[in-house]
C-alpha cells in the first residue's frame, strides 16, 4: 500500500525514455519488426545518454506493447493484441450459457488488470502461462449460436481418428521440444558449471568441458563463451603458468571470434571481445571491435571508454581525450565521464583547457584512485603527493593511504617524512610492522625500497 501511494511519473522516467528508444526502432522498422530477443539492437542504436546510472544492457522494453512492437512490428502487435480483443468477444458475446454476469465480470477485470499491470513491464514464461491459460478457459467454453440453435466448438462431432493422429504428432512434438530445448539447455549448463570449476585432471578438463558446452549449439551459446572469457581472465589474473594461460585464451579468443562472425551487429559482442583483448594487452587487435561497438552504439558512454582506455594504452594520448572529451559532452551529469575527461587531460597535457570549461578539480576528486594513477604515470609526483594528503585527510585510519603517500614522498626527497608516515602505518596495521621497519632502515640507509 505504501508503494501504490508513493506512485509518481518521476518514477517511470526511465521507462519512458526507454519507450522513446523503442519507438525510434518502431518507425526503422515498422511492419515486421526486429525481430524476437532483438531488442537490444535496438537499445544500443538510440542509446540515450542520461540512461548513464540505469542498467546498461536492457534486452526488454518494460511495456509488453512496445515489446511487441519492436519483435513483430504492426502486424505482429495486432496479432498479439487480436487475442484480448477476441477474449472479450467470446466472453461477451459468443458464452450465451456457460458463465454468469459476474463469472464475467470478473474474467474483465483480470483481463484489464493484466494489460494495465504490462504496460510497465514484460511478460516472462509464467505469465504467458497464467494468460494463455485463461484464454483457453474462455475459448473452452464458447459457445455460437446459429439459426437460434447452439453449436458447441471442437465438440464430439470431431472424429477420433482424427484425434488419435494428433496426438501421436503432439507427443512427438513433446519428445522432440524436451530434448532440443530443454534436455540439450540443460547438458549445457551442467558443462559450463564444469568448464569454471576447479578439476581434479587439470586445466584441460576445464577446457574439454567448454568445448563440450559450445558444441552443443543450443540458445545458451553466448553465456558459454562469455563464460569462457571470465574464465580466461581469471586464470591470467590467479597468476596460472603461461601455457595454462595461453591455452585459455586461445580456447575463449576462438569461440569469441566465431560467435562475433555469427552477430555481427552485437555492440555488447563487440565491446565484450575488445575489453577481452586488452586484458591481455592486444590493443591493436581490440581496436577494430571497440570501433566497431561505437559505431553500432554511438550515443554509450561506457562503449566510448573503452575505445579512449585503447587509444591510451597505445600512447596516443591526444585520441584518447578526444574521445573522452565527445563522451563527456553526451551528458555533462555523468560524474564518472567527468572524471574520465580529466584523467585524458592529465594525460595529453590539456588541463588547463578542461579547467577552462569545468574550473580547476576538486580536493575530493583529487583523491580519486584514476586521478592518482594519471598524475603517476604522467611523473606529476608533486600532485601525487598532494593527492594522497588529501586522501589521508579524509580517511586518516588507512595504513596503505599512509604506505603509498610515504612513496610519493621519497620520489620528491621528503624521506624523513616517508619515515613517519611508514611508522602510522605500522601503528594502524601491527601486521605490517616488519615489512615497514624493513623499508625503514632502508631509507635511512639511503636507499628507496
Amino acid at each position: 500500500l505504501g508503494r501504490l501511494s508513493s506512485i509518481s511519473l518521476e518514477d517511470g522516467s526511465t521507462r519512458f525514455t526507454i519507450w522513446g528508444m523503442a519507438w525510434e526502432g518502431v518507425k526503422e522498422r515498422p511492419l515486421l519488426g526486429w525481430g524476437q530477443e532483438n531488442f537490444n539492437f535496438v537499445f544500443n542504436k538510440y542509446y540515450e545518454p542520461s540512461l548513464y546510472a540505469q542498467e546498461q544492457w536492457f534486452d526488454r522494453v518494460h511495456s509488453i506493447f512496445f515489446d511487441w512492437l519492436i519483435a513483430g512490428g504492426i502486424l505482429g502487435f495486432l496479432g498479439f493484441i487480436s487475442v484480448p480483443i477476441f477474449m472479450l468477444y467470446y466472453l461477451w458475446r459468443k458464452l450465451e450459457i456457460n458463465l454468469s454476469v459476474t463469472e464475467k465480470s470478473i474474467f474483465t477485470g483480470l483481463l484489464a488488470g493484466y494489460f494495465f499491470h504490462n504496460i510497465f513491464v514484460f511478460d516472462n514464461i509464467i505469465s504467458y502461462i497464467l494468460f494463455f491459460s485463461v484464454v483457453a478457459y474462455i475459448y473452452a467454453h464458447s459457445t455460437m449460436i446459429r439459426n437460434g440453435q447452439e453449436i458447441v466448438e471442437n465438440d464430439e462431432e470431431n472424429k477420433t481418428g482424427v484425434k488419435q493422429v494428433a496426438a501421436v504428432f503432439i507427443i512427438i512434438a513433446v519428445i522432440f521440444s524436451l530434448y532440443f530445448f530443454n534436455i540439450k539447455g540443460m547438458a549445457t549448463a551442467k558443462a559450463i558449471i564444469a568448464g569454471i570449476s576447479p578439476q581434479a585432471e587439470g586445466v584441460d578438463a576445464n577446457i574439454a568441458s567448454f568445448e563440450k558446452a559450445i558444441a552443443y549449439g543450443v540458445v545458451g551459446k553466448q553465456e558459454v563463451v562469455e563464460q569462457m572469457v571470465t574464465t580466461a581472465l581469471r586464470v591470467r589474473e590467479q597468476g596460472a603458468d603461461i601455457e595454462t594461460q595461453t591455452k585459455f585464451f586461445e580456447l575463449a579468443n576462438k569461440s569469441m571470434g566465431d560467435l562475433i562472425e555469427e552477430v555481427p551487429n552485437d555492440a555488447r559482442l563487440r565491446i565484450f571481445y575488445g575489453a577481452f583483448l586488452s586484458q591481455f594487452n592486444l590493443y591493436n587487435e581490440a581496436l577494430p571491435h571497440l570501433k566497431k561497438a561505437v559505431e553500432l552504439s554511438p550515443n554509450k558512454q561506457t562503449i566510448i571508454f573503452e575505445l579512449g582506455t585503447a587509444y591510451l594504452n597505445l600512447g596516443d594520448e591526444n585520441k584518447a581525450f578526444e574521445i573522452f572529451e565527445d563522451a563527456y559532452e553526451l551528458d555533462t551529469n555523468f560524474k564518472n565521464a567527468e572524471i574520465i575527461y580529466r584523467v585524458g587531460a592529465i594525460y595529453a597535457d590539456k588541463e588547463a583547457q578542461v579547467d577552462a570549461i569545468l574550473g580547476p578539480i576538486s580536493d575530493k576528486d583529487r583523491t580519486e584512485g584514476r586521478i592518482i594513477n594519471a598524475y603517476t604515470r604522467a611523473g606529476r609526483v608533486n600532485d601525487v603527493v598532494r593527492s594522497w594528503e588529501l586522501s589521508i585527510e579524509k580517511n586518516p585510519n588507512n595504513p596503505q593511504f599512509h604506505v603509498s603517500l610515504a612513496a610519493a614522498y621519497l620520489q620528491v626527497g621528503r624521506r624523513q617524512e616517508a619515515v613517519v608516515q611508514i611508522q602510522k602505518a605500522i601503528d594502524l596495521n601491527p601486521e605490517f610492522k616488519d615489512q615497514g621497519e624493513f623499508f625503514i632502515k632502508e631509507i635511512q640507509a639511503g636507499r628507496n625500497p
